[in-house]
């Protein structure tokens, strides 16, 4: 292979600057020292605040998981027919199968990479739900590429 002028030129000139800041030390970089402040909690650890809707979003309304879901920005549903067909969600464009449900920190669906069927849950038997858009907390694993629902249950007086 033959060298071109240009690229002799090149090697040289890069030669030169190597020996010219070898022996300056004014190109150096200096840095300053920064500070870490470790937080305790898994919102921390994400950066940002999951979306947590109660029972007082849902109660009294006749709305099944998907449509409660399908009010918030970001967050879309479809629906196979209707009220307690199969529904399913998607977080920012993510498709369904990339969207993790977990129950109380339990994740469904994991099997072949299937939607999971929004319509089979009874919005009574829940406490609160939990969307993570985007990042996914390290809790959850990392099959929850577009996000994670986080259905949360009451918990039994008594």
């Amino acid at each position: 292979m033959r060298a071109t002028p240009a690229l002799f030129l090149l090697m040289a000139f890069a030669t030169a600057m190597s020996a010219d800041i070898a022996g300056d030390s004014s190109y150096l970089l200096t840095l300053a020292p920064t500070q870490v402040h470790a937080q305790a909690g898994l919102l921390d650890q994400v950066g940002q605040e999951p979306l947590i809707l109660t029972a007082a979003d849902w109660e009294g309304q006749g709305l099944s998981l998907a449509d409660v879901l399908a009010t918030h920005a970001g967050i879309q549903t479809r629906r196979m027919g209707g009220m307690g067909s199969f529904q399913s969600v998607s977080i920012r464009g993510v498709a369904a199968n990339k969207v993790l449900i977990c129950v109380d920190g339990v994740p469904l669906g994991e099997s072949h990479g299937s939607a999971v069927n929004l319509g089979a849950f009874d919005l009574n038997q829940l406490e609160r739900i939990e969307v993570y858009k985007g990042q996914v907390p390290a809790a959850f694993g990392s099959n929850g590429l577009g996000g994670v629902v986080n259905l949360v249950t009451r918990k039994k007086v008594g």
